[in-house]
C-alpha cells in the first residue's frame, strides 16, 4: 500500500484565484510566491512538496495551457538548481528569491547571445553532456562553478530525477487543458456528448492519481535509501508520455462533437506541444523498450 501525501491539495486560494485574472501576467504570479514553491522557508518559499508543484501545473493549464508550460518552466528550475550545489542555490536565490531561471531548449551560443525578456535572471541550458548556468546579465558561467554534469544527475540516488520530474510537469498541462475543455462544453444540450463528457473526465481523472501516485513511490524508495529499479523509471516515463497521448485523443474525440471555436483553439495548442525529450518513446512504445534492451546508453530520462 502507497501512503499518498495530501499536502498538494491545500495549495492557496490566492494562488488558484490568480488563474481568473491576470493568466498572462508573470509579475503577478511572481506577487504571489508561485515561484517560490519549491524554495525552503528561509528563502521566503512555502518549502512545497513536488505534488504542490503538480497540482499547481494542472490547476493552471486548466485556464491557459501556454502560460502553464511557461510557469512550469520556470517554477520547476530550483529543483534543478539545486543539484548544482548550496553555494549557486545562495547565489541564484538567496539575494532574490523572486529570481526567474529560463530553461532555454536551444544552444549554448544562441543561448549566451540571444535576447531575453528582462523578468528572467538566469538561463539553463544543456550544452552536450552537461547543464549551464548562465547569468542573463553578463552571459558567462565558470565551468566549475557553473556547469553541472548530466552523468552526476543521472547517478544521484538521494533524490528524486530532475528528469523524472520534468517527465511529469511537460504533460501535466494536457490533462488541465482537457478538463478545461469539458468544463467548457458542460453546458450543452447534447446528450451524447455529456456521456462522451462523463468518459473523459473520468480519465483525466485517472491520469492524474496516476502522476501524483508515481512521485510518492518513486519518493518512498529514495526515503528508504534504495534506488528506484529500471522497471519503475521506464514505467513512471511511459505513463507519462501516455497521458499526453491520451489527453490528445480524448481532446479529438470531444471538440470533433461540437463547434466550439475555444475548445478547437485549445486543442490545437495541446497537439501541437513540444514533448522534446519524450518524442522517443511517443509514438511506439513496444519500440522504446527494445531500445532500451539494445543500446549501451541509459536513457538519462529513466
Amino acid at each position: 500500500m502507497i501512503p499518498v501525501q495530501d499536502n498538494w491539495m491545500h495549495i492557496k486560494n490566492e494562488f488558484i484565484d490568480s488563474c481568473e485574472s491576470d493568466i498572462n501576467n508573470i509579475q503577478r504570479f511572481k506577487q504571489l510566491g508561485l515561484f517560490r514553491m519549491l524554495l525552503p522557508t528561509s528563502m521566503g518559499g512555502i518549502d512545497g512538496h513536488l505534488q504542490d508543484l503538480l497540482e499547481c501545473q494542472l490547476q493552471l493549464s486548466q485556464h491557459c495551457v501556454d502560460t502553464a508550460n511557461k510557469y512550469i518552466r520556470c517554477a520547476s528550475a530550483p529543483y534543478l538548481v539545486k543539484q548544482f550545489g548550496d553555494a549557486v542555490f545562495q547565489e541564484v536565490y538567496g539575494q532574490d528569491n523572486d529570481a526567474l531561471v529560463l530553461l532555454y531548449p536551444g544552444d549554448i551560443e544562441t543561448a549566451r547571445t540571444m535576447t531575453v525578456e528582462s523578468v528572467y535572471d538566469w538561463i539553463i541550458v544543456q550544452h552536450e553532456t552537461d547543464y549551464c548556468l548562465i547569468n542573463v546579465a553578463n552571459r558567462n558561467f565558470e565551468p566549475e562553478r557553473y556547469v553541472l554534469s548530466l552523468e552526476a544527475m543521472y547517478d544521484n540516488k538521494h533524490i528524486l530525477s530532475w528528469f523524472q520530474l520534468y517527465n511529469r510537469v511537460l504533460t501535466a498541462s494536457s490533462i488541465g487543458s482537457l478538463e478545461h475543455v469539458c468544463r467548457l462544453l458542460m453546458n450543452t444540450a447534447h446528450s451524447d456528448l455529456y456521456a462522451v463528457l462523463g468518459m473523459v473526465l473520468s480519465e483525466a481523472d485517472e491520469m492524474k492519481v496516476v502522476l501524483h501516485r508515481n512521485i510518492n513511490h518513486a519518493l518512498l524508495h529514495i526515503q528508504d535509501g534504495e534506488q528506484i529499479p529500471l522497471y519503475d523509471r521506464t514505467k513512471y516515463k511511459v505513463q507519462s508520455t501516455n497521458s499526453y497521448i491520451k489527453a490528445v485523443k480524448y481532446l479529438k474525440k470531444v471538440v470533433n462533437l461540437t463547434d466550439n471555436t475555444e475548445a478547437r483553439s485549445i486543442y490545437a495548442q495541446v497537439n501541437s506541444m513540444d514533448l522534446e525529450h519524450l518524442n522517443n518513446v511517443k509514438e511506439d512504445f513496444k519500440g522504446y523498450i527494445m531500445y532500451l534492451n539494445s543500446n549501451n546508453n541509459s536513457d538519462i530520462y529513466l
